[in-house]
């Protein structure tokens, strides 16, 4: 394992002044580690490897191992690890929620190790094999171009030579350190991946339309804090970058950059005694050639000190809303009531702020002067959908939506976001199951499509479909649309 006073040494040629390890350091802490710095009287290297390292004592683990250690089935390890509890996953995300997608494993199938190799050759840099925090930065940029459209970095994801030149760009640009003696490590800080990652998007045109930011914290204690940004940030369909640093174990995850899109809380009860205990994990990408899975981190390695974490922000110049009654006049029948089409209507609509969209919906309507609802669920129905056209990108959609009751009958019933490019693709599915039953308190739903698409549906579909009443109903309500010219 790396020594902390290692990595200070490897700063030592930054600048030939007294202290220069140590003020580098100091420099990149927050206000409130600087003020910890000061208080214990800290004025040397010496002093802040001692102080750091006793403040960031690795603490062993209950279920053997390393709190850093990668695991591929979760529910298979905490019940070999914790046999005496029942365990149930309570809350997750990953970032197929709202995109469909998550980074793929750069080393792996779709962005090989020997392209990284070749950009190596290309750009001589000293790292034998590119360093894990430039790597990570290709793998964001490989998401936002493959998925998300910004073919500002990658033009086309698919074709190897321009992987190849990404790489280079991502090398050159990447501010690295060689550590170690034989076997090198390729060290990079976080506020030095911020810079890269930003310095890049720039360079490709999209500055000031997608940025990176970066926490680092040198002592332990944060996991809150990581945890919330993780959530939030998964969540909105943006992964996040992790780097671990020197304190953390020797688990996969630890002394490493890993791409983060999705997050686990696990509960575990004990019937013997009735206690209760919750787990929690981050999911990631370990960017290794021939480890292409989907890997879980006990989640405790927030906590740990010398952890950094870059965030990424897409900016929308653009956005507005429309409501339910903004369909009241055009979505209902020649006598103003409410009415389930059995067949495809168009119909332009007018929004009280003055926008105008394009839609075509079937068994969808305004009822009850209030409700915008889709109803797949009757005798010779089994399709409902609200169609969208745009006279701009639809980048971004926020919505909200419920059933309209408990007694729906979606057994049978499907719900999801298509987006149409020569013909209509699957985006988002939800689980029914999982939406509020009540109308009055739907649940915010947000998507993100790729940046040129235009048009969108929300379907839903009955194998089923039975009765004369109109059931399966999915209300909809609140929707937002942020884009960019």
């Amino acid at each position: 394992m790396l020594s902390f006073l290692l990595t200070l040494n490897l700063v030592a040629s930054i600048a030939a002044t007294p202290n220069a390890k140590f003020n580098y350091l100091y420099n990149h802490l927050s206000a409130e580690e600087q003020n910890v710095i000061y208080a214990n009287s800290i004025n040397s290297d010496e002093e802040l490897e001692n102080f750091a390292s006793s403040k960031n004592a690795l603490k062993s683990t209950d279920s053997g191992g390393s709190h850093s250690d990668s695991i591929t089935n979760i529910s298979n390890f905490l019940t070999t690890n914790y046999p005496d509890y029942y365990w149930y996953k309570s809350e997750g995300n990953t970032t197929r929620s709202v995109s469909k997608a998550v980074p793929i494993n750069v080393g792996g199938p779709n962005f090989p190790k020997s392209e990284i190799l070749t950009a190596i050759e290309n750009t001589g840099v000293p790292s034998s094999y590119g360093g894990c925090g430039p790597i990570a930065i290709m793998g964001i940029m490989d998401y936002f171009s493959r998925y998300l459209g910004y073919a500002e970095y990658i033009s086309d994801p698919t074709s190897s030579s321009n992987r190849i030149s990404l790489a280079e760009d991502v090398l050159r640009k990447s501010r690295t350190f060689e550590i170690g003696f034989q076997d090198k490590s390729t060290l990079m800080f976080p506020w030095d991946y911020e810079s890269a990652f930003d310095s890049l998007t720039s360079d490709y045109g999209l500055r000031g339309v997608i940025n990176s930011t970066h926490r680092w914290k040198l002592f332990a204690g944060n996991q809150s804090e990581y945890w919330n940004a993780i959530v939030e940030n998964i969540d909105s369909g943006l992964p996040v970058t992790l780097m671990v640093g020197l304190w953390s174990g020797d688990g996969n995850f630890a002394q490493h950059y890993t791409n983060i899109f999705g997050y686990e809380k696990w509960n575990g009860y004990k019937s013997s005694t009735n206690e209760r205990i919750e787990k929690s994990y981050i999911i990631g990408r370990l960017n290794w050639q021939g480890w292409n899975g989907e890997y879980y981190c006990d989640a405790s390695v927030l906590n740990d000190g010398m952890i950094g974490l870059i965030t990424y922000d897409i900016n929308y110049e653009y956005s507005y809303d429309i409501y339910a009654s903004d369909f009241a006049e055009e979505f209902v029948n020649s006598n103003g009531g409410g009415q389930y089409f059995f067949y495809n209507k168009e119909t332009p609509v007018t929004t009280a702020n003055g926008r105008m969209i394009y839609t075509n919906r079937k068994r969808c309507s305004y009822i009850e002067n209030q409700y915008l609802v889709l109803s797949p669920n009757r005798a010779n129905a089994g399709e409902a959908y609200l169609d969208i056209l745009l006279p701009h990108s639809a980048s971004k959609i926020s919505f909200t939506s419920s059933l309209w009751s408990s007694l729906e009958g979606i057994a049978a019933e499907t719900f999801k976001i298509q987006y149409y490019s020569s013909d209509w693709i699957d985006h988002v599915s939800y689980d029914l199951s999982q939406f509020s039953k009540l109308k009055q308190s739907p649940k915010e739903y947000t998507v993100l499509l790729p940046k040129n698409s235009t048009r969108f549906r929300l379907i839903a579909n009955h194998s089923n479909p039975s009765g004369d009443r109109n059931k399966g109903r999915i209300v909809l309500d609140n929707f937002k649309f942020e884009y960019n010219l």
